[in-house]
């Protein structure tokens, strides 16, 4: 979700409310209107949770004030409404309204449940106001599972009912399946349960751990576990000619369907400290991937804590390919030789107590290799892996989001010397395990030895 550089809302509209207008645009065609924070289902890993009841967010005149100006509507072609559960709420229909009265406005769509729209007249009401496509939240392919989740017995039939009377009409239909431990199974099937409604897409979500808590936790599953079975989703999906969107779900897993990933999200009016508890995101290949940050998430930090940093799953991309991070025997001759840069010149006062706080220590042995000496340098804290004949050196240097290296900690780049493809491959199992050590122990915020930070 990170914002597009390339467009800002002019400053003197974002000064009549900025704190509900956005600093920045996303790479997207759509604004998001948030309002009406009430639902009558009750999802246990629900984006909005905290601000159900709470909010009121985005109100009909701060809509109409932001749409009034020509700049800040430049290139807008979707206004999506939501909440809550937008059908919920009683001015639903001006906004609606509001937004067909805007030029350059093709489509107005609803994210909802659907569960209000079994009644063909209301929905009748907001078709004929200007809505032409529907955003729907589908989580189940049976009503036990899809109760679980929405903790609302009688859910699913009602939400199945809503789909069917859209279905009956022109317009545009998109459903979300969050993927979760009761439905992750049975993907495919709620594609087989969608697809004769005739849907032009059906989005699929690992869950966005914002609200945190023993539900939300709970109901993580393995992107591993879930592999399988997404992809199978995906075959069913392709073979029923039904477009397919994948968010917050490693790009590197999709094989064939990486192109379906996609993480971008609208432009959105809402209130700014909604984003103050967005989850945080990372992958032990964000230095070296190709897709890095840019294009893929990586796993939640909520994840990690509770199924750890997959490096022997993930396939970072380098130079259009996937890269294996398992070596093959043929690969072992060409581990780093001696003759790399030392480790052995530098300060070492005060070394090994900061080396023991970040899960390292002279001496220990890590993927059956030691680590044999440390040094604290000008800007950086070297450290030397030796196995057999070889050596490994690793730098430690401060975060800097703007500098390549093999992977980032909350707080430090972990980078190595230069090396080929195939010793890379050798020696990515101590790589990804020394990171996992600092990453296990590195919470943000720490420091580099005072000399490293004194620059030498």
């Amino acid at each position: 979700m990170e914002p597009s550089e390339l467009r800002r809302p002019p400053e003197q509209l974002r000064k009549l409310r900025p704190n509900l207008y956005p600093d920045a645009y996303n790479a997207s065609d759509s604004l998001l209107v948030a309002f009406g924070f009430r639902c009558n289902l009750a999802c246990t890993f629900c984006m909005v949770e905290d601000v159900l009841d709470v909010d009121k967010g985005c109100d009909l005149d701060s809509f109409k004030r932001f749409s009034a100006d020509a700049e800040a509507m430049r290139g807008i072609r979707r206004v999506i409404f939501s909440g809550g559960e937008a059908t919920m709420e009683r001015d639903l229909l001006e906004y609606v309204a509001h937004a067909r009265t805007l030029g350059g406005i093709e489509h107005v769509r609803i994210q909802t449940n659907a569960t209000r729209l079994r009644d063909r007249r209301y929905l009748r009401t907001l078709l004929d106001a200007g809505v032409d496509e529907f955003f729907v939240s589908l989580h189940g392919h049976d009503p036990s599972s899809c109760d679980e989740i929405t903790d609302r017995p009688g859910s699913f039939g009602r939400i199945v009912e809503g789909i069917a009377a859209i279905a009956e009409t022109s317009a545009t239909l998109v459903t979300n399946t969050v993927i979760a431990q009761p439905n992750y199974r049975h993907l495919a099937k709620i594609v087989a349960l969608v697809a004769p409604h005739g849907p032009r897409a059906m989005e699929f979500w690992n869950i966005w751990p914002r609200v945190t808590g023993d539900g939300t936790e709970r109901m993580l599953v393995r992107v591993t576990e879930a592999r399988p079975h997404l992809i199978e989703a995906l075959e069913a999906a392709e073979a029923h000619e039904i477009e397919t969107v994948v968010k917050f779900y490693p790009r590197c897993l999709l094989g064939r369907f990486e192109d379906r990933q996609n993480n971008t999200q609208p432009t959105a009016l809402i209130d700014s400290h909604y984003w103050n508890r967005d989850p945080r995101y990372d992958c032990l290949y964000s230095g070296i991937c190709d897709d890095g940050d840019s294009r893929c998430t990586g796993l939640s930090h909520v994840y990690v804590d509770k199924f750890g940093w997959e490096q022997a799953e993930l396939r970072p991309s380098r130079g259009g390919r996937r890269f294996d991070p398992t070596p093959s025997e043929a690969d072992v001759e060409e581990v780093v030789p001696r003759d790399v840069q030392s480790a052995e010149i530098g300060e070492t006062e005060g070394l090994e107590p900061w080396l023991r706080e970040i899960g390292l220590a002279l001496g220990s042995e890590i993927s059956g290799w030691k680590l044999t000496h440390g040094r604290i340098a000008p800007d950086a804290v070297r450290v030397q892996l030796e196995s057999g004949p070889y050596k490994l050196l690793l730098a430690l240097t401060a975060r800097d989001e703007s500098r390549p290296c093999y992977a980032r900690t909350p707080s430090f780049d972990i980078s190595h010397a230069r090396m080929s493809a195939e010793a890379r491959q050798l020696v990515t199992p101590v790589l990804d395990s020394v990171v996992e050590r600092v990453q296990t122990h590195d919470p943000g915020g720490r420091s580099l030895p005072e000399s490293a930070n004194r620059g030498g």
